[in-house]
């Protein structure tokens, strides 16, 4: 006896024997064409691979290597570890809340440009004063890509 069907209701034939494995398998070829399932979570950005290589597009840097001047056109930063942080003075990334209400949170990164830039130092080998000397616009840039490096992830807090 056919029943009609009503919406929102999913007909108990799909749960019993093949039928559940057909729709499984119906389920899996709409997520591989593109398809988005609700409960899948967005997928996390791809992880740098170390050593970080940044270029500076608006002023290189000039340093010497004992009589020669070079020019510094990109920095290349390695893994930082929890000790460099220790030895630039702590954690140059802190989260500000913005906004609380409905069970959500709102929040902004605040980057201590003193802490980053001495671990920036650290992690490319380029002395700090030199460092110092490079263009705003660049050392955003730096600071930028290597921030969330220092962030705590989303789901633990």
């Amino acid at each position: 006896m056919n029943k009609p069907v009503r919406e929102g209701f999913v007909s108990t034939e799909h749960f019993v024997g093949t039928d559940k494995l057909e729709n499984e398998d119906e389920q899996q070829r709409a997520l591989s064409d593109g398809g988005a399932s609700p409960e899948q979570e967005p997928e996390a950005p791809p992880e740098p691979e170390w050593p970080l290589t940044i270029p500076l597009l608006h002023r290189s840097l000039e340093t010497r290597n004992g009589a020669l001047k070079v020019k510094v056109t990109e920095l290349t930063f390695r893994e930082p570890t929890a000790g460099d942080l220790m030895r630039a003075g702590g954690n140059p990334c802190k989260v500000e809340i913005v906004e609380m209400g409905g069970g959500r949170v709102t929040w902004q990164p605040q980057i201590d440009d003193a802490k980053m830039m001495r671990l920036m130092a650290q992690l490319c080998g380029v002395h700090e004063p030199i460092l110092q000397g490079m263009d705003p616009r660049d050392y955003a840039s730096c600071a930028h890509r290597l921030r969330r490096f220092f962030l705590p992830e989303q789901g633990i807090w």
